[in-house]
């Protein structure tokens, strides 16, 4: 019966075992730097795509300089090796469909299979093979496999996070989860950006770790317990002034990890200094693995201390700093940053009632993930300013200027994520935010609806704002972008063409976020 219930995890292991085994190469020594970025530049050979690093050996006393060839593009081992972990992904997304077993106790108690959580985990493989497939033209230029298998022990952790039940065995997934974001972001240390990026995301964590570790403490104190399902059992009955405090550093620390404001502070220098597979990676996966962890165990613990009105203030503040802060922001990344901000905002809303409304989250979060899946493949999109040779991608938002005269279908595409953004009809973002506001008002919070309405109007003018750069604004300058990957373009058509669609039929979305929850 174990072994049943473990086969997707057993599979997923197994197959990153493999695929590290498959992608040692044969002339990789101790005394090679491999950690670099091979990126398209003017010293690459344009025949064969191969750029030539001089290096020096450790501890060699003499002056012998070494050739270490680093290949970036189509012929590079990451980029097979990125394709297969994109086919195990959607396999073990088949095998969780297709399990009987539910409301199974694992490993003694520490993990329980809930339907709930077998189907956020179906979700999280299926956004993680989708955002790897997303940024194939970006990984095919990083040089290193090391990349790849962090994102698998990410993924692992995630996974692993959704059916945790114990205090311990969720520390562990979170670690798991934070050392691979931390190493993900700094992985180009030639980079000051990237460096920067991992130094602020791995201080910040130990911060959200130290309250963890208190609350958990304090927990264990006043219960002797770490398991959940215990904890949620006798909440009702007994609640100290130690087991109250202790809940609520936990619940905290889990808002960090949500990026949730006043705890927001890593956001946008994170998602600015990482490389933009990066900052997609940790705009879907780590939110959905930590809301979903709290909707399947951690509700109960928080609603039964009066968590849930503490939050309806980090709601509030989400959503008036992530709409406000964006308004004078030019760089595209550190834009996107608040907005994830300003939805963490509507997504904690549901949070905030006592029961019924997880419905509303999970479909939201649909619809958000969805929508960040294409403005981060567009934002990956390569391209070179006016007079420039190099090959980068975009960063500010007039880099955008008169996109609507050469790629007319790319700027339409452009206009449809930042209407799901804002919210705005006739695409699905409406419906998310809609779906929200009902239930809101049906739990009687008509302050929370109020500012939400408000954040939603001011986000709306930087979101229309990028808009009239592509349409309208009439600059000296422009960028010149370079053809999108074939792959990358049908991936973003059929998210554009299932955001136009589902707020029209929006009953296959709104009954499989109910059937998740029964």
């Amino acid at each position: 019966m174990d072994l049943l219930c473990w086969l997707p995890e057993i599979y997923m292991i197994f197959g990153v075992l493999v695929l590290l085994m498959y992608s040692v190469q044969y002339n990789a020594h101790t005394f090679y730097e491999k950690c670099f970025s091979g990126f398209k530049t003017e010293g690459l050979n344009s025949q064969n795509n191969v750029l030539t690093v001089q290096q020096t050996r450790k501890y060699n006393t003499t002056n012998q300089i070494d050739s270490y060839v680093i290949k970036a593009g189509p012929s590079n081992i990451i980029t097979h090796v990125n394709n297969y972990i994109i086919i195990w992904f959607i396999s073990i997304a088949f095998i969780l469909y297709n399990n009987p077993l539910n409301n199974v106790l694992l490993f003694s108690g520490v993990f329980l299979r809930t339907q709930l959580a077998n189907g956020l985990e179906i979700m999280l493989f299926i956004i993680s093979a989708l955002v790897l497939y997303m940024g194939r033209n970006t990984i095919q230029k990083i040089a290193h496999v090391e990349f790849l298998i962090l994102i698998c022990l990410c993924v692992i952790g995630q996974d692993l996070l959704l059916i945790s039940v114990d205090l311990i065995s969720l520390y562990v997934c979170l670690e798991l989860q934070t050392f691979c974001l931390v190493v993900l972001c700094s992985i180009n240390y030639k980079s000051i950006f990237n460096v920067e990026a991992g130094i602020k995301y791995f201080l910040l964590s130990a911060f959200s770790s130290a309250l963890f570790l208190a609350g958990t403490s304090l927990i264990y104190w006043a219960t002797g317990l770490t398991n959940l399902t215990a904890l949620n059992t006798l909440l009702p009955y007994y609640q100290s002034t130690f087991l109250v405090f202790g809940v609520w550093l936990v619940s905290l620390s889990l808002l960090w990890k949500l990026s949730a404001a006043p705890l927001h502070m890593w956001a946008a220098d994170v998602y600015q200094g990482a490389n933009s597979i990066v900052s997609l990676f940790i705009s879907t996966s780590p939110k959905l693995a930590v809301l979903g962890f709290w909707i399947n165990i951690w509700s109960t613990a928080v609603h039964s201390t009066s968590m849930h009105e503490i939050l309806i203030f980090f709601s509030a503040l989400s959503l008036l700093i992530g709409a406000l802060a964006a308004l004078g922001q030019v760089n595209i990344k550190r834009l996107m940053a608040y907005s994830s901000i300003a939805h963490m905002g509507f997504l904690l809303m549901p949070l905030c009632q006592m029961s019924g409304s997880s419905s509303a989250l999970i479909t939201h979060l649909i619809l958000y993930i969805l929508t960040s899946i294409v403005a981060w493949g567009l934002i990956m999109w390569p391209f070179r300013r006016q007079g420039s040779h190099v090959e980068s991608t975009p960063q500010y938002l007039w880099d955008y200027t008169f996109l609507s005269k050469t790629h007319p279908l790319a700027t339409f595409t452009w206009a449809i994520v930042m209407m799901s953004l804002a919210g705005l009809p006739p695409v699905a973002g409406f419906l998310g935010k809609l779906y929200i506001f009902l239930w809101s008002l049906s739990s009687h919070q008509y302050t929370l609806v109020g500012i939400a309405i408000i954040s939603t109007l001011i986000s709306s003018v930087y979101y229309l704002r990028l808009i009239r750069i592509m349409y309208i604004d009439n600059k000296s300058s422009y960028s010149i972008f370079q053809l999108m990957d074939a792959s990358t373009s049908y991936l973003i058509s059929i998210c554009v063409f299932l955001l136009l669609l589902l707020l029209l039929y929006s009953s296959p979305l709104v009954l499989l976020s109910h059937l998740l929850i029964i």
